[in-house]
């Protein structure tokens, strides 16, 4: 997974030129939507390879791995609907193998939810420390 792929300057970020406003701009250099799509699926394929099975995983490792793959899927965006609840099944599937009750994330609301929001856009630029926080306080529920 290429960290900082995007190049964004504002919440919504801008387009890669030459695109006509389909890719966003990355550092890949990627026009066309169906190379992008490629070069993401490739990526979550990958992650979720690298970080799962999650049996056997100490507590640091663990939060690693589901705070990397839910920021991931999330920046990825593969689906029109539903990504940040299959990012939630992803890490409930990744905690139950690591012997994990349920993930609870009723919890993110409010300054939480505003925490998490920011968690995304720190792991724009491969920095995923926030959202292990985040994922820090979902698990203590």
């Amino acid at each position: 997974m290429n960290e900082g792929r995007y190049n964004v300057d504002s919440s919504e970020g801008a387009f890669q030129p030459g695109s006509r406003g389909r890719v966003l701009a990355n550092s890949l250099g990627i026009v066309r939507v169906r190379d992008m799509e490629v070069a993401e699926t490739h990526a979550l394929l990958d992650l979720t390879a690298a970080h799962s099975p999650c049996e056997g995983m100490d507590d640091t490792r663990l939060l690693a791995a589901l705070a990397r793959t839910h920021a991931e899927l999330i920046l990825i965006h593969p689906f029109r609907e539903g990504n940040g609840r299959l990012a939630r099944l992803l890490n409930t599937l990744m905690a139950l193998q690591a012997g994990l009750l349920l993930l609870d994330f009723d919890g993110l609301r409010g300054q939480a939810k505003r925490n998490y929001i920011g968690a995304i856009h720190a792991a724009l630029s491969g920095n995923y420390e926030p959202m292990e926080r985040v994922f820090s306080q979902v698990l203590r529920r």
